[in-house]
């Protein structure tokens, strides 16, 4: 997700990767069975009678960053959707951040103050095989408000490295996977959880000289999610095998662990791990999940429903405003209905408009009115977060937030 001044070469969803990692969520409802510690779906119809609550735009937008002030440093910029949880003492920990990864601290997500104390920076290591050279903290969980842990999106920016790459620019020479952080100290700082041996939660089935020529890999965590005793995640796959592309659904019973992660393969739910480097490569490719339109930011139950709310954004060429961000709604994280627009805006890629000077990127959705010490429920007036920038995408990039209000539908939702 490097960021350069004369074109927007950067961020995981930015836009060349835009292109890239258009996410697809559930076409295909599904009934867990357990099966010797693996799931296997079932397919029934669906309801065609569901209704869904209705959401507007109620206030904002608010400023939460602004670059030309607040910034430590050139590249400290909002190149993430926003992820928060609380700390032991109520008060919230978020980041949305560049791979210098930085915090926001607030006692509400209103009142959120940007810090410059970098939590968490890659080592920018020429060796691939260690996974460690840039890495944004793209999400986090916490049961106790004091250790955390977390999903980093980690690129190899090969082309930076003399003799690493045959190609010369960012996009041709991007190889990318997901790797392992926890910290002991609230979130302050953050250190890989594999330190002593590489070890990726989901890397590509060949080494990075394979794949060159395009961006590969698996990229852009969502914010993690409780459901039924597992922690769910989507993780995009691309640039390995050109039937698999789109975001694939992750689980697992135990977050701080490497090895008890797995991804949904379109018949049961297989382990991730593995290092090319290491000749130890056990998962095959994950099966993209089908059903959203455009780019997720964030995943949320809504509070008081078995309905889980999903938020993405998307270019749609042809109309005045040039894209949109949409919500759609699951009772399985699978299978995803009732699409409604929330904003119309165009996204950083849309190549033609710019609405009001601006073009906007990573939408999130959180609410601190709920009881969540992990914002993965949301209640009736969540704040929407997303990056604003000028027509011309470039580092100058504020966070803004807007109020929302979901209404309920007139009538529930069959399971």
């Amino acid at each position: 997700m490097q960021v350069r001044r004369a074109a927007l070469a950067s961020g995981f969803h930015d836009t060349v990767l835009i292109k890239y990692l258009h996410d697809a969520l559930g076409a295909l409802q599904f009934i867990v069975r357990v099966t010797a510690g693996l799931a296997t779906i079932a397919m029934p119809t669906i309801a065609a009678d569901h209704i869904y609550p209705s959401i507007t735009v109620v206030d904002g937008p608010q400023v939460v960053f602004e670059y030309s002030k607040q910034k430590c440093e050139d590249v400290d910029i909002p190149d993430a959707p926003l992820r928060a949880f609380r700390r032991y003492d109520g008060v919230i920990v978020a980041f949305a951040s560049h791979y210098r990864n930085r915090r926001l601290i607030g006692k509400s997500l209103s009142d959120l103050k940007h810090d410059c104390h970098v939590s968490y920076e890659g080592r920018e290591d020429p060796d691939p095989s260690t996974f460690n050279d840039r890495t944004w903290i793209t999400a986090t969980w916490t049961e106790d408000g004091r250790n955390i842990v977390g999903l980093g999106h980690n690129e190899y920016q090969a082309q930076r490295f003399p003799g690493r790459c045959r190609y010369k620019t960012y996009t041709e020479c991007w190889y990318n996977a997901i790797v392992l952080l926890n910290s002991t100290d609230s979130g302050e700082n953050f250190a890989r959880v594999d330190v002593d041996r590489p070890m990726p939660l989901v890397a590509p089935p060949l080494k990075a000289d394979a794949y060159q020529g395009r961006p590969s890999g698996y990229f852009g965590p969502s914010n993690i999610i409780l459901s039924s005793g597992h922690y769910y995640t989507f993780i995009a796959q691309r640039g390995i095998d050109s039937s698999k592309t789109g975001r694939c659904l992750f689980r697992t019973r135990k977050l701080n662990s490497l090895t008890d992660w797995t991804f949904y393969d379109g018949h049961r739910f297989v382990p991730t791990s593995g290092n090319p480097y290491a000749g130890k490569y056990r998962h095959g490719f994950c099966e993209p999940v089908k059903g959203l339109r455009g780019v997720m930011g964030s995943v949320a139950r809504i509070e008081g429903t078995n309905l889980f709310a999903a938020f993405t954004i998307d270019d749609r060429p042809g109309t005045a405003e040039g894209g949109a961000v949409e919500i759609a709604f699951s009772h399985d994280l699978i299978n995803w209905n009732g699409n409604q627009v929330t904003l119309k805006l165009p996204p950083f890629w849309s190549s033609t408009l710019c609405r009001d000077g601006h073009k906007y990127n990573y939408v999130s959705v959180l609410d601190d009115h709920v009881q969540s010490m992990n914002f993965d429920s949301i209640g009736n007036e969540p704040l929407l977060f997303i990056t604003r920038s000028g027509c011309n995408v470039t580092l100058d990039r504020d966070l803004v937030s807007f109020r929302l209000r979901l209404s309920a539908p007139a009538t529930t939702p069959k399971s």
